[in-house]
């Protein structure tokens, strides 16, 4: 049986490489923002409404999630995450 591997990787724009630091205040984070910046949060503001009218809320999507990824309870031989694909014998 031959195994499919997903390789993630990090794709650009890159993350920075962690310092170990901790973050470094800046005053400018609690200057009120200027007319450009506010029409962007305006605009997300409103898709956010849009989207709690239809009741599509963080709860909603989380449980939607975890509703489609149920398995079955039954005798493994690996662990879901390293599903073969048809060949593995534990698919339902």
């Amino acid at each position: 049986m031959a195994r499919e591997w997903i390789v993630v990787s990090n794709s650009v724009p890159c993350l920075l490489v962690r310092s170990g630091r901790a973050p470094v205040y800046k005053a400018c984070w609690e200057e009120l923002q200027i007319t450009e910046e506010m029409v962007q949060v305006e605009r997300l503001l409103k898709e956010i409404t849009k989207m709690s009218v239809q009741k599509l809320t963080g709860a909603a999507v989380a449980l939607s999630f975890c509703k489609r990824l149920k398995q079955l309870i039954q005798q493994r031989i690996h662990p879901a995450y390293e599903y073969w694909g048809r060949e593995d014998p534990t698919r339902g």
